[in-house]
């Protein structure tokens, strides 16, 4: 199992990859009910997703605001996906907040290969 720490702060935010920041709730929902790759998820499924892949939560005041996971062998690859930011904290640059620092995350874990999801298409483009 894939065990990587990874913390960092732009202003008022916060992202890290520690998994006991990670509001499952709000994963969850938003996959489950919002998302169009994973409507009517189970929990079970998002909770194992997440116990399985090194996932990124870009927090401030404690909240999680967007978040995204990449799907990696733990050497060579990562694949990014269930990218999203929370709909009412759109248009204030989170997403692009957190793709600067994705590269930064995935390069300490030793990836060569990042590979993104269509609706992860806007961070593939900062990973390059």
């Amino acid at each position: 199992m894939l065990q990587t720490l990874y913390e960092t702060t732009d202003g008022e935010y916060f992202l890290s990859t520690d998994k006991r920041h990670i509001d499952v709730d709000v994963v969850h929902r938003f996959l489950a009910e919002s998302s169009s790759w994973a409507r009517g998820i189970p929990r079970e499924t998002v909770e194992e997703a997440i116990r399985n892949s090194l996932c990124f939560g870009l927090y401030r005041d404690g909240a999680l605001l967007a978040f995204c996971r990449v799907v990696t062998d733990g050497a060579t690859f990562g694949n990014l996906v269930d990218v999203f930011v929370l709909p009412e904290m759109r248009g204030y640059g989170l997403s692009k907040m957190l793709a600067r620092r994705l590269p930064s995350g995935i390069k300490e874990n030793g990836r060569r290969k990042k590979n993104g999801t269509p609706r992860g298409a806007v961070f593939v483009s900062y990973l390059s």
